[in-house]
């Protein structure tokens, strides 16, 4: 499967291969030996003659469209589409010979306010896989960097830092940008993602200051409950 490159949604703004391993994985003892190309399988072989079944893995460094504007709650509230949405499924893929990334297939619990038109009506240039569709109404696409693959037998994790993977069965209050494609972004990469509990309380998905974080907090003291009040006048 080709998959075009990655347009404004996110762009590589450094490089750290010399991440720390946790103990029960491989650790690289010659980091300056690792290939500017195939690292994912160079890994993988090193961990099976190490006699390990499993790497991890940093991925690239991203800055994600919005992530360092000063976006406040009201503002993300009039620019993008919120939603409570749930991931039902999930496809990791070789991205490059470095990289993986994974698609994951979200069910919408409840949309919180009308579907905004996108900012960056042009930012959808990453090709979903055909595997993923068809798509019901309730249903969207996210691509995330990262996931896991089996690579010449042993299996390959690739995290990015600050932003988790997306649990299966886990309910998210997600600011998006929705596409006709059926892809949809979120608004600062991880800013635009929290977890719910069964309260309805709503944590950012990291412990990252940000003026949005923070006028969610402020405003609607974390909880969904005041968030759709607030929604439901505006509409």
């Amino acid at each position: 499967m080709k998959l075009k490159v990655l347009g404004l949604i996110l762009f590589i703004v450094g490089l750290s291969m010399a991440a720390a391993y946790t103990p029960a994985l491989l650790r690289i003892q010659h980091p300056k030996d690792v290939p500017s190309e195939g690292r994912l399988r160079w890994h993988a072989q090193h961990a099976k003659a190490d006699g390990s079944k499993k790497v991890k893995l940093p991925t690239l460094m991203y800055d994600y469209a919005g992530s360092t504007q000063a976006l406040d709650i009201n503002q993300a509230l009039f620019t993008y589409t919120v939603l409570l949405a749930r991931p039902i499924e999930k496809r990791s893929y070789e991205y490059t010979t470095n990289d993986i990334i994974t698609w994951y297939k979200f069910a919408t619990i409840e949309a919180l306010s009308d579907t905004k038109e996108p900012p960056c009506s042009t930012c959808d240039t990453l090709a979903p896989p055909p595997e993923m569709f068809p798509l019901k109404p309730s249903e969207f696409l996210m691509v995330r960097n990262g996931g896991s693959l089996i690579v010449d037998g042993v299996e390959v994790e690739q995290e990015e830092p600050g932003y988790p993977p997306f649990q299966e069965g886990q309910d998210y209050l997600l600011l998006v940008s929705k596409y006709p494609s059926g892809v949809a972004t979120t608004a600062g990469g991880p800013l635009g993602v929290f977890t719910l509990d069964d309260t309805g309380k709503a944590t950012p998905i990291n412990s990252r200051n940000h003026l949005l974080k923070d006028s969610f907090k402020n405003q609607f003291a974390s909880s969904v409950n005041h968030l759709r009040a607030k929604l439901r006048q505006l509409r």
